[in-house]
């Protein structure tokens, strides 16, 4: 066996969506690492296809939203039947977010845009390699893999184990999966349906004790599911034919099904690990949380698993981040996992009622529910994967009066404040950095003073951005405060109205575009203090002096 010494700080196990959402990510913070997968080649056909608001704003920040949504279908909505009436029904543009859509896009077809992502910053996939082993060492995860000519030995700092619901890391650390399966298996059949349907709309209508689910994928075809109450169906014997038959056993008659490009039957199951990293392992996607995929929440959980996690390992490593940083990965990520849980097990409940009186209230009850502005708020931001809040987080200074901090922030139009050029908030805050928005019509000498003297506004670890309402006066402010931020204009006020203090708060923005902390203006040495306590500042003083540190961008202008 041979035993390699790398420079690579960290393994990623899984080259899934999830794996390569968090190689490209560590790619773009500049850590070393290696990416490896068993897979010889990706499967052909699509597991999860429905990618949802909040992933699709993290796919904006990591540059591949546009090539998935070339080879996406759009999906606005969704409506819900039960005895041929619409039980429940609702779109996406009940909420103020820019992608009021599901992208609907084959797994397969996803990884490939990933990966050729990945490979474009330089990245490569391991294929064909296994991993046999993994121990934590001291402060290292040793591991042993094996490929077809050679088996090797290394070690590194971390390990992100996404490697799906059958997980060899989890295996053999021997991690208890808890959980149960759902009793009744599903078939699922992507392929032509011939029907009258809309297909900006996914479809489910109940029948009996079950429910079936049309819903639409890009070149016009269609992923059928459907409850399989026998229990005896075996895959050799699922055919077209069949499924046409059990889309007729739920009275549906103007629907049929041919050409199928994928065939399965599945046994849904609701498994959750209990925390989400062992040492320096750490978990992410199928491989510690799986749940029904009513809802296509799975995909989405697991790369913003990713997203949130990447972050935290890249600046553990180029900063020198408090344990803090990373321990709040867990006790953000796995409550997230536990309410998506929750949340699709009471669905599947709700739509397989065996009981028929039960049946009869639901229909009579859940129409008059799900016709509210309310409950359709609830139901969307729930799927579009806003209702996520690290308010409970290490990382989130309690402000219970704040509408934002441990919310991700919402994006709004700004204007450049000498070109007038119409700017998104969010594209202020794209890339690998904190972002300090101090939302006021002019800075205090105070602050002014705080702004120059910060050893934190360096680089790409901090930036800094000015929004007052209207075009404001800069001339009093040092002209070395004002190399330290941009500015900005946001003349319809939304960002006022969103904040807690209105015209004077400061708000930072972690990486992954979560709001830690929400103060006044006044109070913005909070904002370094916060920093203080998840990183030394002698770090980033020495960065200043350094020139030769990997960490900033050697052209930019330090603020002290």
């Amino acid at each position: 066996m041979t035993e390699f010494k790398s420079n690579d700080e960290v393994i990623i196990v899984g080259a899934g969506p999830v794996g390569l959402t968090s190689a490209i990510q560590l790619q773009r913070f500049g850590i070393k690492h290696r990416i490896i997968d068993k897979r010889l080649e990706r499967q052909p056909f699509s597991k999860a296809f429905a990618i949802h608001s909040r992933s699709l704003e993290v796919f904006e920040d990591m540059g591949v939203l546009d090539d998935i949504r070339n080879k996406a279908h759009f999906v606005e909505g969704m409506h819900i039947y039960s005895n041929g009436k619409r039980l429940i029904n609702y779109t996406f543009d009940v909420l103020d977010i820019p992608y009021q859509h599901v992208a609907s896009i084959p797994q397969n077809v996803l990884e490939e845009i990933l990966q050729q992502k990945y490979e474009q910053l330089g990245g490569t996939v391991e294929v064909g390699v296994e991993l046999i082993d993994v121990k934590q060492q001291d402060n290292s995860v040793a591991t042993i893999f094996k490929s077809a000519d050679k088996q090797e030995s290394g070690y590194f700092a971390y390990m992100i184990a996404a490697d799906g619901i059958k997980s060899e890391v989890r295996t053999l650390l021997d991690i208890p999966f808890v959980g149960s399966d759902y009793k009744t298996p599903y078939i699922i059949a992507d392929g032509k349906l011939d029907w009258h349907g809309d297909d900006k709309i996914g479809h489910v209508y109940v029948a009996g004790g079950g429910y079936i689910m049309f819903f639409p994928l890009p070149n016009g075809l269609w992923r059928v599911v459907v409850d399989e109450s026998t229990n005896a169906l075996t895959q050799e014997q699922l055919t077209p034919e069949v499924v046409n038959k059990y889309i007729r056993d739920k009275n549906i008659e103007h629907a049929s099904f041919s050409d199928p490009v994928w065939l399965s039957i599945a046994h849904f199951k609701q498994r959750l690990i209990d925390n989400y990293n062992q040492n320096n392992i750490y978990f992410a996607g199928d491989a510690c949380h799986v749940h029904s995929p009513i809802g296509g929440q799975g995909l989405n959980t697991g790369i913003q698993d990713a997203f949130n996690l990447s972050w935290k390992i890249a600046h553990s490593l180029l900063y020198g981040a408090s344990p803090i940083l990373l321990e709040s990965y867990s006790r953000e990520r796995r409550p997230v996992a536990q309410m998506v849980l929750d949340r699709t097990n009471q669905q599947m409940k709700l739509l397989n009622m065996a009981n028929p009186v039960l049946r009869v209230l639901r229909d009579l009850v859940v129409p008059r529910i799900a016709s509210t502005h309310k409950f359709k708020t609830n139901v969307v931001s729930q799927a579009a994967g806003f209702l996520v809040d690290y308010g409970d987080s290490q990382l989130t200074i309690a402000n219970q009066a704040s509408k934002l901090v441990g919310k991700r922030m919402p994006d709004c139009t700004l204007s450049d404040s000498l070109s007038g050029a119409s700017e998104r908030l969010f594209d202020l805050l794209t890339g690998t950095h904190y972002s300090l928005l101090l939302i006021t019509n002019a800075l205090s000498d105070d602050c002014d003073e705080l702004l120059r003297s910060t050893p934190y506004l360096t680089g790409d670890f901090l930036k800094a951005f000015l929004i007052s309402q209207k075009p404001a006066s800069l001339e009093h402010q040092s002209s070395h405060s004002r190399q330290c931020y941009e500015h900005y204009v946001d003349s319809t006020g939304k960002l006022q109205r969103l904040t807690l203090l209105g015209e004077e708060s400061a708000l930072l923005v972690r990486p992954d575009g979560y709001v830690a902390i929400e103060c006044s203006i006044q109070d913005a040495i909070k904002v370094f203090d916060y920093l203080g306590a998840l990183y030394k500042k002698q770090t980033f003083e020495a960065q200043i002096t350094s020139s030769d540190t990997p960490s900033f961008q050697q052209d930019a202008e330090p603020c002290v």
